[in-house]
């Protein structure tokens, strides 16, 4: 069964955190996968683990979530750039390569990167309006 970006995960940390990001994490292949509350027995501080694919987020409220996906983002938007980078490589100087598929991936890059760009515009400005409250 193939994971959706809108799933109970996802709704779970939106129905506890309103961070109101349904319309840009749709298509962005970011998957909520957990979300753990954890105690740690020994200071009693409670928090909460936010896992997206092998990436853990640690938050105790909806500033501390929001500033570490948009790190996580930043981190998936390096590594496109990465990709992007790497196929463009692949296409000037390979003899023999497949250009549909390269520009086909290169499409699919984009498309990514512009709906993890708007997910990072749309927690900078819920940052924003937190900090004037």
């Amino acid at each position: 069964m193939k994971e959706t970006e809108i799933n109970g995960v996802y709704e779970k940390v939106d129905q506890l955190f309103h961070i109101q990001l349904k319309a840009q994490i749709e298509g962005s292949e970011i998957i909520f996968k957990k979300l753990l509350s954890v105690k740690n027995l020994v200071s009693g501080q409670e928090y909460y683990v936010l896992f997206i694919d092998n990436d853990g987020i640690n938050f105790t409220n909806q500033k501390e979530l929001l500033n570490g996906l948009k790190k996580y983002i930043n981190k998936e938007l390096e590594n496109i750039n990465k990709e992007v980078k790497n196929y463009q490589y692949h296409m000037i100087t390979d003899l023999v390569c497949d250009k549909q598929d390269i520009h086909y991936q290169l499409d699919r890059l984009g498309y990514r990167e512009s709906k993890l760009d708007k997910i990072i515009s749309q927690i900078g400005k819920q940052l924003l309006s937190e900090n004037k409250n």
